[in-house]
């Protein structure tokens, strides 16, 4: 078995200004046993910077929602 790592991108373009109004990259950590997930994100907009880490845990469900 094999353990996964989802990478992702997002950008938010405003046409009428040029310009991006915010960027978001992350990565998610997802073990085969799907117990728990680990997702670090970096988020930028205009005005502020962020670094988030979440943690998702599974309780007896066949599923994250």
């Amino acid at each position: 078995p094999l353990d996964i790592f989802e990478l992702s991108i997002r950008n938010d373009y405003n046409m009428l200004t040029e310009k991006f109004t915010q960027r978001r990259y992350g990565v998610t950590y997802m073990p085969t046993n799907n117990c728990w997930r680990l997702k670090v994100e970096y988020s930028r907009d205009l005005v502020d910077t962020a670094i988030s880490i979440r943690m998702m845990v599974n309780y007896n469900e066949n599923s994250f929602r």
